[in-house]
């Protein structure tokens, strides 16, 4: 089963509905960009069913700046307060 899904997708609670905005320079932006669903009006957006909010805004922070969420604010958070622990790591 693990290997059918991502990380952000395992767990038994509630998914929430991800909005994220991919500016795909990258190689790997590019191949992200083509995961989850389209957005309608938007066709630099991808939605995506996240269960582990954590997984899903480290994964999208491996991505170096070429993905941003857009939606629900929880993911915003914490997508920041992690690139904010990271910054302060390296700053020291």
């Amino acid at each position: 089963h693990a290997k059918s899904r991502q990380a952000w997708e395992l767990g038994d609670g509630d998914a929430m509905l991800a909005e994220v905005s991919f500016d795909a320079r990258s190689g790997p932006a590019r191949a992200a960009a083509r995961l989850g669903a389209s957005v309608r009006d938007h066709p630099d957006r991808r939605k995506f069913q996240v269960r582990r909010v954590d997984a899903f805004a480290r994964w999208l922070l491996s991505l170096a700046g070429d993905a941003t969420p857009v939606a629900p604010p929880e993911l915003i958070t914490e997508y920041r307060a992690i690139a904010r622990a990271t910054a302060e790591v390296y700053a020291r």
